[in-house]
């Protein structure tokens, strides 16, 4: 018999969880798939970085050789940021030639507020064949659409894999943006997300969004960086060059494709009485207390941003009672930052202070 064990560390080694399956046999040098009863959702983790460890060993007695059995892979916790990969460690596109188009699917918790968020600053990476010529100076276009749920179900029933990005009536685009690339090969481009009238564009609560990049003329030659450190047997990166190709690659290929988020308002456009939330103390070290009292609880969250509306903590609540919550704030350095309550009634903002 041989134990087939999974385990999620954090950055200083501490185990998160712990599970092991004993299979019959694993020949050497096959490729198999082995399925783990539990599930581990990464709810509540501190921002960092973490890793899932694998390894294979005899049920009884020992392995003359321990290294060649156990595989890492690394994973980030972000408050603001979305992202498929961690770095881009390659660059291809699909073969053949021609115009395509590659994009990530994201999706937002079903628990956030609607207008809590907009999309922010997109970044990608790309390359090019030196025999082709350089990356400085090509052309592409990053597109976030957002998936229609009236016309593809939840297991993408009802997409039309005929139809490109700007064509099919399962997706409406939300942003257009020509962009130049600047530098060289795997430099890391940036492009803001605003929609057609030049504005911020709000998340909505449980929804399927696209953001990709389109390869098109003389552009066409240009390489999305990808990652391969991650596989993803979800639908995640997919592509569209003669049709879509919902797999992408395949599972261990993730495009550098990363988007931030920025806090929807500064402003409480329906405040909530002040007595719905107090801050203490004020200023702060290390640790901020929120006393909450609501006169209607449930769905509620509470968000922390510095003044230009970029976010350091998101906290959702499925049903969130009044009382007091201890929220730890030892990673900000000083300054001033908003803490933000939002339920359906309305949100409150109160200003303070880090100083250490």
């Amino acid at each position: 018999d041989v134990d087939v064990n999974a385990s999620v560390l954090d950055g200083a080694g501490n185990v998160l969880f712990n599970e092991t399956v004993t299979v019959d046999i694993i020949e050497a040098g096959t490729t198999d798939t082995i399925d783990f009863t539990q599930t581990f959702v990464p709810v509540g983790l501190p921002v960092g970085a973490y890793s899932i460890v694998y390894d294979v060993l005899p049920a009884e007695g020992a392995d003359a050789d321990v290294s060649d059995n156990e595989h890492t892979e690394l994973f980030v916790i972000s408050q603001d940021f979305w992202s498929k990969d961690a770095e881009t460690t390659t660059a291809t596109r699909p073969g053949g030639g021609g115009d395509y188009f590659i994009a990530n699917v994201y999706q937002t918790s079903p628990n956030i507020m609607p207008g809590d968020f907009t999309f922010g600053t997109v970044e990608f990476t790309a390359a090019v064949d030196p025999d082709e010529g350089s990356l400085d100076g090509q052309l592409g276009t990053v597109i976030l659409g957002r998936v229609k749920d009236d016309v593809v179900d939840a297991n993408w029933n009802g997409f039309d894999t005929a139809q490109p990005i700007l064509m099919n009536d399962g997706i409406e685009i939300l942003a257009f943006a020509p962009h130049t690339f600047v530098g060289e090969d795997f430099d890391i481009q940036t492009t803001a997300l605003t929609d057609f009238d030049n504005n911020p564009i709000p998340m909505e609560p449980g929804t399927r969004y696209i953001l990709g990049i389109l390869y098109e003329g003389n552009s066409n030659i240009v390489l999305q960086g990808f990652s391969r450190e991650i596989n993803y047997y979800q639908i995640s990166t997919i592509i569209y060059s003669s049709q879509w190709f919902l797999g992408g690659f395949g599972p261990e290929f993730s495009a550098s494709i990363r988007m931030g988020t920025n806090m929807g308002s500064l402003a409480d456009d329906n405040p909530l009485p002040a007595e719905s939330m107090n801050i203490f103390p004020n200023p702060a070290t290390d640790e901020v207390s929120l006393e909450i009292n609501l006169e209607n609880t449930g769905l509620a969250n509470i968000i922390f941003a510095d003044m230009t509306g970029k976010i350091m903590s998101i906290n959702e609540y499925e049903y969130l009672n009044n009382g007091t919550l201890n929220f730890d704030i030892s990673n900000y350095p000083n300054g001033i930052y908003l803490a933000r309550l939002v339920t359906a009634d309305g949100s409150r903002t109160v200003k303070f202070t880090v100083q250490k």
